[in-house]
């Protein structure tokens, strides 16, 4: 689930990336096509929950699951 700043439309594709520090502190993203799936209000009434499905997810970020 991801949190965001706006609803987003059920069933459109997006273009997301994904940045974060490594522990060397080098920046690594993934990007990727992901479907909407659901969008909620949050429990904080400025943001959104938010469920993507990814469409083609990179190697990098399946590596992390499959090991």
């Amino acid at each position: 689930m991801l949190i965001s700043e706006r609803a987003i439309t059920v069933d459109k594709s997006y273009d997301l990336e994904i940045r974060w520090h490594n522990p060397r502190d080098e920046l690594l993203k993934i990007q990727f096509r992901a479907l909407g799936r659901w969008s909620s209000n949050d429990v904080n009434p400025y943001f959104y929950d938010t469920v993507v499905e990814s469409l083609d997810p990179p190697k990098m970020f399946l590596s992390q699951f499959l090991k």
